[in-house]
C-alpha cells in the first residue's frame, strides 16, 4: 500500500510538472515560430534582391557580350564584302584565259547559275570517283591524303613544316617511333604533330599533339594503340549528299603517318601571344582568294578566328560565292 501510494504520489507530480512544461515549451515554440516566420521573410527579401541584382548583372554581361559579337560579325561581314567586290573583275579576267586541268573540269550545264555548294562539291566527288574507278586515275589523293599533299609540295618545292618521321605500316612505327622521338635531344621546336596521312576530316580527330620528349615517354602506350585505332579507321561522310562519292575515294586510301614539325608562330600583339596561323584559301582559277583565318587552337573546330584572335561564328555568303571552287593550289 505504501508502495502505491508513493507510485501513484510521482505520476501524479510527474504529470503535473508535465502538463506545465508542455505549456511552457509550447509558448516558446509559438514564440520561435514568429520570429522563424520573420527571419525566413526578411531572407527572402534578401535572396530575392540577391537574386534580382545577379540576373540584371547578368543581362547586362550578355547584352555587352551579344553587341560586341554582333559588332565583330558584321565589321568581319562588311571586310569580307568588299574584298569580294574588289576581287570578282580579277577573278572573272582570269577566267578567260586559265587552263584547266581535265581531271577537275566539270559539266555543270544542268545546274545553270543556280548550283549550291553542297551540288557542287557532290559533282566533284563524284568526277574523282568515276575516274579513279573506271580508269584508276588518283589525282584526287592530293587532296585525301596529307601524305601524298607533303610528297606533291616536295616534289614542287614549295614550303611546307619540316618531316621529322614517316611510317607506310604499324610494325614499323611502333619499332622505331621510340628511338626517332629519344633521338630529338637537341631539337627545339615542340610541340610536335603525328598525323594519320589517309584522314583529312575534321571530325575524324587525326592529329595528335605532343608537347615534349617527357610526355611521349609517359604516354608511349597510349599514342601507340591511339594509332593503332586510328590506322583502321575509315571517315564517313554520313551528313553529307556527296556520302557515296566521297567514302569511295577514302575507303581506297593507304594508312600512313607523319610527324610533323610546327609551323613558325607569328606574335599577334592584339592578343600579346605567339600563334601558328593557318591561311584557308580557296582558288579560283588560279587565283588565291583568301577566306578564313585560323590560329593554332581552332585548327579542327567549327569556330574560325578573326586576325585578332578573338573566336566568331564561321558565315558564308554563299549567293556571292557561287563561282566554280574546282581548282585548287596544287592546279
Amino acid at each position: 500500500e505504501m508502495l502505491r501510494s508513493l507510485v501513484g504520489s510521482e505520476m501524479c507530480i510527474r504529470d503535473r510538472v508535465s502538463t506545465q512544461s508542455t505549456g511552457d515549451a509550447f509558448s516558446k515554440m509559438q514564440s520561435r515560430c514568429l520570429q522563424l516566420q520573420r527571419g525566413v521573410k526578411r531572407l527572402s527579401r534578401r535572396a530575392l534582391l540577391v537574386i534580382g541584382l545577379a540576373l540584371f548583372t547578368m543581362f547586362l554581361f550578355v547584352s555587352s557580350y551579344v553587341s560586341s559579337y554582333v559588332s565583330q560579325r558584321n565589321t568581319a561581314f562588311d571586310r569580307a564584302t568588299t574584298y569580294y567586290r574588289n576581287q570578282l573583275p580579277q577573278i572573272e579576267t582570269m577566267a578567260n584565259s586559265w587552263k584547266l586541268n581535265s581531271y577537275f573540269e566539270l559539266d555543270l550545264g544542268a545546274h545553270g547559275e543556280s548550283i549550291t555548294w553542297e551540288e557542287l562539291i557532290t559533282e566533284r566527288l563524284g568526277k574523282f570517283a568515276t575516274l579513279y574507278r573506271e580508269k584508276g586515275l588518283d589525282d584526287f589523293k592530293v587532296e585525301k591524303d596529307k601524305c601524298e599533299m607533303y610528297r606533291f609540295l616536295e616534289r614542287n618545292s614549295m614550303p611546307y613544316p619540316p618531316i621529322i618521321g614517316r611510317w607506310s605500316s604499324q610494325k614499323s612505327f611502333h619499332d622505331t617511333f621510340g628511338i626517332t622521338v629519344q633521338n630529338l635531344t637537341t631539337w627545339e621546336s615542340w610541340p610536335l604533330f603525328l598525323k594519320l596521312c589517309h584522314l583529312t576530316q575534321g571530325s575524324s580527330k587525326s592529329v595528335r599533339m605532343l608537347k615534349s620528349q617527357r610526355q611521349v615517354a609517359l604516354e608511349q602506350h597510349d599514342i601507340e594503340e591511339w594509332v593503332d585505332a586510328k590506322w583502321n579507321f575509315r571517315a564517313d561522310d554520313s551528313t553529307r549528299p556527296w556520302r557515296e562519292a566521297g567514302n569511295a575515294l577514302t575507303d581506297n586510301l593507304v594508312p600512313g603517318l607523319i610527324l610533323q614539325a610546327p609551323a613558325p608562330s607569328k606574335f599577334d600583339p592584339l592578343v600579346g601571344e605567339a600563334h601558328v596561323f593557318e591561311l584557308k584559301v580557296e582558288v579560283f582559277w588560279g587565283r588565291a582568294y583568301i577566306c578564313l583565318l585560323y590560329t593554332s587552337d581552332a585548327a579542327d573546330e567549327e569556330d574560325s578566328v578573326d586576325l585578332g584572335g578573338r573566336r566568331i561564328i564561321k558565315k558564308k555568303k554563299r549567293n556571292e560565292r557561287r563561282t566554280n571552287k574546282m581548282n585548287k593550289m596544287w592546279i
